[in-house]
Formats: structure tokens, C-alpha cells, sequence
């Protein structure tokens, strides 16, 4: 059964939104506020510093730009966590061409 979606649920779900366009804006303090002092894990960095963090994001900024994330669904998977469903749009620095990829984040 689907799990039921309460006030709080919406709430995350505005704040997830607002991270997805704050990191379309490439802001890292901006994006950050977003985080969890205490968050666990990004992608492979246990438990990362604001530092790490920092550098994954401006990682990526030397490879992509134009960022955006349409299509955005976000789905309740139990209290707390949601899979995020978004078509995530860049232009490729290296190729030099604009790519799209459908891609599902939890």
C-alpha cells in the first residue's frame, strides 16, 4: 500500500523542490542550507564536511552547465524518505552539446 501523505510530507517535498532550483542557481551556500549538519553520506563520501561537499558540487560546474530539473515527481516511500523522479538537463562542456537524462534520486 502507498504510504499516506501528510502535512509534513508536502513540506518536504516544497523543500526538496527549492534544493533542486537552488542548485540550478550553482550557489554552494545557497545549497547547503539544505543539508543536515549531520547528513551521513553523499553519494560514496561517508559522513561528508561542508568542504567535500563544496568540491563534488563544483566538480560537476566545471563539466556541465545549464542545469535544470523538470518533470519533477517526488513519491513518499516511508516517513521521511521519497524517490525523487526528475528529466535533469545540462549542456555538456566536454561534448559541447545539450544532454537530457531521466533519473530517479532517494
Amino acid at each position: 500500500a502507498k504510504p499516506v501523505q501528510t502535512e509534513d510530507d508536502k513540506k518536504n517535498a516544497r523543500v526538496i523542490h527549492d534544493l533542486l532550483y537552488a542548485e540550478s542557481g550553482r550557489s554552494f551556500d545557497d545549497i547547503y542550507k539544505f543539508f543536515d549538519p549531520n547528513l551521513e553520506r553523499y553519494w560514496a563520501i561517508n559522513y561528508p564536511t561542508y568542504d567535500e561537499l563544496k568540491a563534488e558540487y563544483e566538480k560537476t560546474w566545471t563539466k556541465t552547465e545549464n542545469t535544470e530539473h523538470s518533470n519533477v515527481r517526488i513519491n513518499k516511500v516511508s516517513d521521511n524518505t521519497y524517490d525523487v523522479m526528475s528529466t535533469y538537463s545540462y549542456f555538456s562542456l566536454k561534448d559541447q552539446k545539450q544532454k537530457r537524462v531521466k533519473k530517479i534520486r532517494s
